[in-house]
């Protein structure tokens, strides 16, 4: 899901740019932005994930998670660089207008509400509402501060720095609180009992192969279950042969 999303947002990205920025501010600040930059960003992001899909699927399970450690700790590196190094001086988030703080806010918490609304009209498992609405809503500023270090300049990237980091700390908080709300309340895969670090370092993740093996028990219990009921009903009619032939035996 996550990499379908990504892979959209490389169509969805560069044309969202154009809409609100033309609607914004008029065409001759559209000619201006950088798209030679945004285009090589948007080539490496899907580079990056046409080969992480390849090597995901033929590499082993030990691979996969070293590699999501390196992407993880890649992220970061790259929320730092852009902290330290925009051309425009050093980020700021405290001071701006409430509307700023409320616009990065609000699609955080409607895609959480329609996502659990559909989710829930659909029937579907809770871990799996969990995990539709933390989709829906945890979105990866990778890539808009990528597009941003690349097609905007000086004052214009320092501002526009905001959004994605503004968002990334919004979302980082909300969605926090939701996945610990939803580990309590039985929403994930992860046991409501089981300690906090447990929960967080502990692999609960339902794969295939743990369904093959759930499957494969109930398959074990349902064969047994009719093992012991075809004995206990061949002992029942040994039992009525058993009575009517003892009569028989006597009266000889």
């Amino acid at each position: 899901m996550t990499a379908i999303s990504t892979l959209l947002a490389m169509i969805m990205l560069p044309l969202n740019v154009f809409i609100y920025t033309n609607w914004a501010y008029g065409n001759d600040e559209v000619d201006q932005l950088n798209w030679i930059g945004l285009g090589i960003t948007l080539a490496v992001v899907i580079f990056s994930i046409t080969n992480g899909l390849i090597f995901s699927a033929l590499a082993s399970f030990k691979f996969r998670q070293l590699a999501n450690k390196v992407g993880n700790l890649a992220g970061l590196a790259l929320i730092i660089f852009s902290i330290v190094a925009p051309e425009g001086g050093t980020t700021k988030l405290i001071g701006r207008p409430w509307k700023f703080y409320f616009a990065v806010t609000l699609p955080i918490v409607f895609a959480m509400l329609v996502a659990t609304l559909l989710s829930t009209a659909a029937n579907m498992k809770k871990p799996e509402r969990a995990a539709l609405v933390i989709e829906c809503s945890y979105q990866n500023t990778g890539i808009a501060i990528s597009v941003v270090l690349s097609i905007y300049t000086s004052d214009q990237q320092m501002e526009a720095l905001g959004v994605p980091f503004a968002y990334t700390g919004a979302q980082a908080f909300i969605l926090g609180i939701y996945c610990l709300a939803a580990w309590k309340a039985g929403w994930t895969y992860a046991p409501k009992n089981v300690s906090l670090w447990a929960m967080i370092s502990e692999n609960y993740e339902a794969s295939s192969e743990n369904t093959t093996n759930d499957e494969r028990a109930k398959e074990e219990s349902v064969d047994k279950c009719n093992v012991e009921s075809r004995d206990s009903l061949r002992d029942s009619e040994v039992g009525v042969v058993t009575k009517l032939v003892e009569p028989l035996s006597l009266s000889k």
